[in-house]
């Protein structure tokens, strides 16, 4: 399986999670729905990997331990009445035990570090975890319009800094809306996907952007007047 074939497979996997647990009745019977969603998001994305290296790539296999892992997370949940991330996982784990070890590991399968990294950071980035005051509905909304096209985006190694950048003003931008989070997502895939390869090399970017960040910030620009300008918004940070 390709780098594209398990973006692919991850997203389906991930926005499936999401889905799942927005329909949940026990996710919507607690005020702590986003620390659980987060962790759930945390523990699938962990088992994944382990399932990636143990099936070489087939996405049968992968996808079906996948979905199992989550509904077994919601298990973890109603026994529990709270979420720990080093149990959540080990719960999960020792369900999934006869399908997540084994001998026969495949280590030339296994996702490379970075690349792992870099599939987290976007993640984190589109379901915005650090904004706690958006409906787990809009996040699962970002979700399906976003992860996958930027997983393919910003996964190529020589956009990897690129998502630094992503990370800094979502990390930065805690305030958004729905609405604004839509704008800047569609235009800074717009800008990235149409910018030539000599910006994602230059090291000066991520310095730049976040100077940036830091001058709006103090300046207190406000998210409507962003909204209004997200296209120069977006150009400025490369500049």
């Amino acid at each position: 399986m390709n780098l594209e074939s398990c973006i692919e497979l991850y997203s389906v996997i991930i926005q499936d999670y999401m889905e799942c647990m927005c329909k949940s009745q026990i996710i919507k019977d607690t005020s702590n729905s986003y620390s659980l969603l987060h962790i759930g998001w945390k523990t699938v994305s962990h088992i994944f990997n382990i399932l990636y290296s143990k099936y070489s790539g087939d996405v049968e296999p992968i996808y079906e331990h996948a979905r199992r892992s989550y509904l077994f997370y919601l298990e973890y949940i109603e026994q529990t009445n709270f979420c720990n991330d080093n149990e959540a996982v080990i719960f999960v784990y020792n369900k999934l035990a006869d399908d997540v070890t084994s001998t026969e590991t495949t280590r030339s399968m296994a996702l490379d570090k970075d690349v792992q990294c870099q599939i987290n950071c976007i993640t984190n980035c589109v379901y915005v975890w650090k904004n706690k005051s958006i409906s787990q509905k809009n996040r699962c909304e970002l979700g399906k319009l976003f992860l996958q096209s930027y997983l393919l985006l910003l996964c190529d190694p020589k956009r990897f800094q690129l998502s630094t950048i992503l990370y800094q003003i979502i990390d930065f931008e805690t305030e958004w809306d729905m609405n604004t989070y839509v704008e800047f997502f569609n235009e800074f895939y717009f800008y990235i996907s149409q910018k030539k390869e000599e910006i994602y090399s230059d090291e000066r970017v991520g310095s730049m952007a976040l100077a940036l960040l830091s001058r709006k910030k103090s300046e207190n620009t406000g998210k409507n007047n962003v909204n209004e300008n997200m296209s120069k918004f977006v150009t400025d940070l490369f500049l």
